[in-house]
């Protein structure tokens, strides 16, 4: 998801799809106040969008952290360009951070 939209959800300027369901919405699709009242109408309660905070912890506690890590990783190998490699290893190191944050939670 791009910086922008990520702000967007955080300043409470948009919602994300937390989940779906049975609905036409995708996972981490943005939505504006007007969509989300559309889909709200249209689908009732079989979707789950969020704005805040709250939006984006519901999406990283639904990732599985270590496996874009990895997936990242491998990207990270196979590319040549150091734009793509310089912007990807900041990723990982986010990605790690979260991963390490969430470990000394449980703990």
């Amino acid at each position: 998801m791009p910086l922008r939209d990520i702000e967007r959800v955080l300043y409470f300027e948009s919602y994300v799809v937390i989940e779906g369901g049975m609905t036409n919405l995708e996972r981490q699709q943005i939505l504006t106040e007007e969509q989300y009242l559309d889909a709200l109408e249209e689908f009732g309660d079989e979707f789950d969008a969020k704005m805040g905070a709250e939006a984006i912890q519901a999406l990283l506690k639904s990732m599985d952290l270590e496996q874009e890590c990895e997936t990242l990783r491998e990207e990270l190998n196979e590319t040549n360009s150091e734009t793509k490699r310089k912007k990807l290893t900041k990723r990982i190191k986010l990605l790690e951070a979260f991963v390490q944050s969430a470990t000394s939670q449980s703990g």
